[in-house]
């Protein structure tokens, strides 16, 4: 249970920020994680990293310095244990030479039944025009290319598709929207980063919410997942914690870039939690310039 809300423009504004970018990961709180960094062999790839032996180096989020952006957002649902890493995906596009949709289309759509279900954006800022592509591996051929955008905003979880998400989402990207019309300027950086912090730890609560009790209910076949289905409600706010499974939001992070390639990276990541009111937040900050090809 993850999501991700993405503004992004490109008709220039040296007062305001090209990309705008908020995410949370909700994850295993006790599963083994290198905050955000830079990594490889020239340093330009950056994000966090699962440590769990056998995904050493797979991640949710990553950028690069040269302005690749890419996202991976499972999807709730029944799950084969025999699948591949969906988080490799990520690394991979970050270190390839490939555009977003080659990408895709050479090394993603292929294996598109080697994976559980996920929701995979890519982004290359390299141009003054964004490239974006996005895929979908559980809709069908004619509609996984397509993502909802709605005045420059893309916004997503772990609804089965992108057109028919969950309650949070909706209505989470409304209030994301609200912040950056009004705090879209680089003078006002600190109230931005501070709304889309308290933005992401938004603990309101959609009960009713038939996508989210429908794909919850699914998990009932993994077995370990009964509690999903036992209790939808707790995962339909931005930010949960469940205490009896150790689960919840574990990482906030938060990415702007202006129009001159200056970014800032923003990562604020579950150390330790005994319980919700004992946890340890680590917080790391990187700030970059886009390196021109």
């Amino acid at each position: 249970m993850c999501v991700l809300f993405l503004y992004y423009n490109d008709n220039p504004d040296p007062g305001k920020y090209r990309l705008i970018l908020a995410n949370n990961r909700d994850e295993n709180v006790d599963r083994p994680t290198k905050p955000v960094d830079f990594w490889g062999s020239t340093k330009i790839c950056l994000s966090g990293q699962d440590l769990r032996n056998d995904l050493e180096g797979s991640t949710w989020l990553g950028m690069t310095k040269t302005g690749k952006v890419v996202v991976l957002l499972n999807i709730l649902g029944p799950s084969e244990v025999e699948k591949e890493s969906r988080g490799f995906l990520i690394k991979n596009f970050l270190t390839s030479n490939l555009g977003c949709q080659s990408y895709i289309d050479q090394c993603v759509h292929p294996k598109r039944d080697s994976y559980n279900g996920f929701h995979l954006l890519l982004l290359d800022t390299s141009s003054p025009q964004t490239d974006v592509a996005y895929f979908n591996n559980r809709e069908n051929h004619t509609i996984c290319s397509e993502v909802p955008k709605d005045n420059n905003c893309i916004c997503l979880s772990n609804s089965k598709s992108a057109k028919n998400p969950f309650q949070k989402v909706a209505k989470g990207g409304e209030k994301f929207k609200e912040i950056v019309e009004k705090f879209n300027y680089k003078d006002k950086k600190c109230e931005l980063i501070g709304k889309l912090l308290e933005f992401l730890k938004d603990r309101t609560k959609y009960g009713d919410d038939p996508v989210l009790k429908i794909q919850a209910e699914s998990t009932i076949s993994e077995g370990n997942k009964t509690h999903f289905a036992k209790n939808p409600e707790e995962l339909s706010s931005l930010y949960f914690f469940l205490p009896e499974s150790r689960f919840g939001t574990r990482t906030h992070s938060i990415i702007t870039m202006d129009f001159d390639g200056h970014c800032e990276y923003l990562e604020k990541t579950l150390h330790t939690a005994v319980d919700e009111e004992d946890m340890q937040w680590n917080e790391t900050l990187l700030k970059f310039d886009i390196e021109t090809q």
